[in-house]
């Protein structure tokens, strides 16, 4: 294992019982674990691109999300951001939607590392359409501006 994804893994971890301290977590390993459910939507998003700072530092990343909706209420989930580097990004998706076509998830991001001048929670929104090699359009007050490219499947299973 490399310093990179350990120093990734030791963040997550920490995150992780942040978030169990604060019962956070407590609705994330309910979804993890719940096989079916009737009404509901998953949503998979995968892709890679950069995020931009405001002093025109750029840090390729990837970008992982994991949603889902019941009976079309609010959308809960995790989005994780991965820079080459090894620094992280790790959010709590609070609100949104997904539909058969889109997705639009608003949540708290925590930022694990300096990225941007910020070690730093704040709010986050990120949206995109269903398809294959479509733009995955995240903004958060903590960094300038993003471009991902990647993959947004809706299931009515979760996937693994």
């Amino acid at each position: 294992m490399t310093t990179t994804s350990t120093t990734a893994m030791v963040a997550i971890a920490i995150v992780t019982a942040a978030l169990v301290a604060s019962g956070a977590a407590t609705q994330q390993l309910a979804f993890a674990q719940e096989v079916t459910c009737a009404g509901c939507r998953f949503l998979d998003v995968s892709g890679s691109g950069t995020i931009e700072c405001a002093d025109g530092t750029t840090y390729p990343s990837t970008i992982d999300i994991t949603a889902r909706t019941v009976r079309g209420g609010d959308a809960r989930g995790n989005l994780t951001i991965i820079t080459d580097s090894g620094l992280v990004l790790f959010g709590s998706i609070e609100s949104g939607r997904i539909t058969g076509a889109r997705y639009s998830l608003e949540g708290i991001i925590i930022i694990l590392d300096d990225i941007c001048g910020t070690t730093d929670t704040t709010s986050f929104s990120v949206s995109g359409r269903i398809g294959t090699q479509v733009p995955i359009n995240f903004q958060s007050s903590a960094i300038a501006s993003s471009s991902f490219t990647g993959t947004a499947r809706i299931t009515s299973t979760p996937q693994t």
